[in-house]
């Protein structure tokens, strides 16, 4: 945007510049809440920067006519219900900050939505509150979360339906009457734009201020206010960053685009390939067994999966039915190049030949999972007990120690000159310092599995 906005010659020439590229930063239901770009004391660089935020500005007669830009201090709290007041706020900032441990986090202004329609969870990230939107079936999986991450020029985003009691909406079902219109307040400062009279007045419905000024090396300056008409806008799962994702075809290998109306991989069948530096994203909200991962707050429900040392694998079908917030987490760790094996031999033999005796071609871990799952499920889960490849010391440990607790079974239990064995008792004694491979710790992994369910099955 500021190269753009560097050759811009006219008033009109700024406000298709900076609305354009706003729509085209638009990911599905989340819209720029935030946007920074440039450093225009910088060493380096263009010299030029340009930041922008949301407001909204009452409406008055169906319609909204302002008459200055900066309407409201940048990201200072004021309440949007002001019909009790004479003199009425112009604008109310969507996004302010909020004080956590000594750090300022981004937040929806507080008084947009009651605790009825907002939670709160641990807060996980250090730019923005951990807000999730309330469904009717609340609960973790199922919320949907307020922000989201951006890369630049959008420093946040906001799920537009925030804002769906206050301005219109695209496929809106509120039962409320927008009160309000949305608009993007920015700034814009260069050392060496293109020359543009100065101006400070409507520029249709936008309010626009451009000063050519010298203090501070500056050579222009440009404020505005600018309205956002999202209502008309197509918005579906498949136009955001979900689009990106990228399929292994059943039926030829090939790779193409994501179907996001594939939910059952009857019809068209393919594979979701994800590097594993993603699996502490799926860890977080469930458990492993054998060739499933359980939500942890509905053990009721699973969808498949499929791992391996490098990488793991999703159905196409059980990859679209994951919450909204998974699936954009794993986006950038989709593999696009297909690997070597892409589905296991007990998962072809469950999924592909339909046999009754699948699990005789699981591994050690599959087995061993089907095992405690099937037995003693309730207590492994009390205990925290997870299936997923450890692959790190600390991962292994916990797993170790896990299997001690319900089967009182450690590796002190078996064979003390054996090279494994002595790892696994290092492990466990937190005496290692991650020093294998994935693969090794794979194999390791395997092979304790093996010898475990070996003793349990002996001692029924």
């Amino acid at each position: 945007m500021l190269s753009e906005l560097k050759h811009a010659k006219t008033n009109e020439d700024i406000i298709s510049i900076v609305t354009q590229k706003y729509f085209d930063l638009i990911d599905g239901e989340y819209i720029p809440a935030i946007l920074e770009e440039g450093r225009i004391y910088s060493s380096t660089g263009s010299h030029e920067d340009f930041y922008a935020k949301l407001i909204i500005v009452p409406l008055e007669n169906d319609d909204t006519m302002i008459d200055d830009t900066w309407l409201k201090s940048n990201l200072t709290i004021n309440s949007p219900n002001a019909s009790d007041l004479e003199d009425k706020p112009k604008a109310y900032n969507v996004i302010v900050y909020r004080n956590y441990k000594r750090k300022s986090l981004y937040q929806i202004n507080p008084a947009f939505l009651s605790d009825d329609y907002l939670v709160e969870y641990d807060q996980k990230d250090d730019t923005f509150a951990s807000q999730y939107l309330v469904k009717e079936n609340h609960n973790r999986i199922n919320d949907i979360p307020v922000f989201k991450a951006g890369t630049s020029p959008v420093s946040l985003y906001i799920n537009m339906l925030t804002l769906d009691w206050y301005i219109s909406l695209p496929n809106q079902k509120s039962y409320y009457t927008p009160e309000f219109e949305l608009f993007l307040e920015f700034e814009y400062r260069s050392k060496n734009a293109s020359s543009i009279p100065d101006f400070k007045g409507l520029a249709g419905k936008a309010f626009l201020d451009i000063s050519n000024i010298s203090s501070h090396e500056v050579q222009i300056a440009i404020r505005g206010t600018i309205p956002l008409n999202i209502k008309d806008i197509k918005i579906n799962e498949s136009d955001g960053f979900i689009s990106r994702i990228k399929v292994f075809g059943l039926d030829n290998g090939t790779l193409r685009d994501l179907n996001p109306s594939n939910t059952n991989d009857d019809m068209e069948a393919g594979f979701v390939v994800f590097k594993n530096d993603a699996l502490s994203i799926l860890r977080e909200e469930y458990y492993f067994y054998d060739l499933c991962i359980i939500p942890k707050n509905d053990l009721d429900k699973s969808s498949l999966i499929d791992t391996f040392a490098e990488y793991f694998v999703f159905w196409e079908g059980e990859f679209n039915k994951l919450p909204m917030e998974i699936k954009n987490s794993l986006i950038s760790y989709n593999i696009v190049e297909r690997p070597e094996q892409i589905i296991s031999p007990v998962m072809f033999k469950w999924q592909l030949e339909g046999s009754w005796h699948y699990m005789d071609s699981a591994t050690p871990r599959t087995k061993l999972a089907n095992y405690v799952k099937n037995n003693n499920f309730n207590v492994a889960i009390e205990n925290g007990a997870d299936f997923c490849i450890p692959f790190s010391d600390d991962e292994m440990k916990k797993f170790l120690d896990v299997i001690d607790a319900l089967y009182g079974i450690s590796p002190y239990n078996y064979n003390q000159e054996s090279d494994d064995i002595k790892i696994l008792c290092s492990i466990k004694d937190g005496c290692l310092n991650n020093e294998l491979s994935p693969h090794q710790y794979l194999t390791l992994f395997e092979k304790y599995c093996n010898a475990v369910l070996k003793k349990v099955s002996a001692d029924e």
